[in-house]
């Protein structure tokens, strides 16, 4: 990997990214901590290309064009780079204000490059204040749910899911929480498959029997799994053992399910002061899609009861 990437944007500026460190290693690549001309910090994914991450940068650059202005909520791709060597194979060649073509990167490779959103996910810090026996104030969880409440509204009203809605793709930095990771992202009419994170995985994408229906809805439950999760140390709406979690997803009736997250929700928020969120958190994480309630819906009993 090149310790510098050089590529010119549409508009004929020359733009380089200085790479300093490996922050992060996954299924799908490697992930830096780098230094954009005129920009400052950026992250830069570099990814083994192949016809699904392809398919998958090219709709994150779509949700970039479609947000518009950088928006404060999230941080969708700000540049994706493909060697021009991609498209001698017959890959279509894409246009889009956001992609730009060099050979200075790995021939078998894509660059994305995104704003840097900071250190800390909502995983590590829970995983800090779990160590260290405190927990986040009450004020502070309800400024959380409200700011990742609007950040959802407007990216539903975009008509896009983010389909990975869980603490580690949420970025807190400078006081404020950011989705991060739409390598999943979809807009609605283009959704399809079982994809996810177990536990934060609504029911219904489980269910390969019938499509989707509301797939805003689908990200409803997993920040309803998420706020959770926060507010209780590191637990989960569905309490079992992850071994036995797609057979209880797929075989237990709705109904019993949504009894076992009631019970677990008010076994770990009843007598703490987080448990004026139990009814909001119980709605979010509704088995059944068509009683669970909307991102905009969320927001309206939030702000008549926290």
């Amino acid at each position: 990997m090149n310790k510098v990437i050089s590529y010119t944007t549409n508009d004929g500026n020359a733009k380089s990214v200085i790479i300093e460190k490996e922050i992060g290693e996954g299924a799908f690549g490697k992930v830096y901590k780098g230094i954009l001309d005129g920009v400052g910090y950026v992250a830069v994914k570099v990814q083994k290309l192949n016809r699904n991450i392809f398919k998958s940068l090219i709709t994150e650059v779509k949700i970039r064009s479609a947000l518009g202005v950088m928006p404060d909520y999230a941080v969708p791709v700000e540049r994706v780079l493909f060697h021009p060597v991609f498209f001698k194979s017959g890959a279509p060649l894409p246009k889009n204000e956001f992609i730009s073509i060099t050979d200075n990167i790995p021939k078998d490779s894509a660059v994305s490059i995104y704003p840097f959103a900071g250190d800390l996910d909502l995983f590590e810090l829970v995983s800090v204040h779990y160590k260290t026996k405190t927990r986040i104030a009450k004020d502070v969880l309800v400024r959380y749910t409200k700011e990742l409440l609007h950040g959802l509204k407007h990216l539903h009203e975009k008509g896009i899911a983010h389909r990975d809605i869980k603490p580690e793709n949420i970025m807190l930095g400078e006081g404020k929480l950011k989705y991060i990771d739409f390598g999943l992202a979809c807009f609605y009419e283009n959704c399809e498959g079982s994809v996810g994170t177990p536990f934060y995985i609504a029911p219904e994408v489980y269910d390969k029997k019938m499509p989707v229906e509301d797939w805003d809805k689908t990200d409803v439950f997993s920040l309803g799994n998420t706020l959770f999760f926060i507010m209780t140390m590191g637990k989960n709406v569905i309490d079992v053992d992850d071994r036995l979690l797609k057979q209880i997803m797929t075989t237990t009736p709705r109904e019993a399910l949504k009894d076992d997250i009631k019970y677990t929700v008010h076994n770990y928020l009843l007598g703490t002061e987080n448990a004026v969120f139990s009814p909001l958190i119980i709605a979010m994480t509704d088995p059944d899609e068509s009683r669970r309630l909307t991102a905009e819906e969320c927001l309206e009993w939030v702000e008549k009861n926290l």
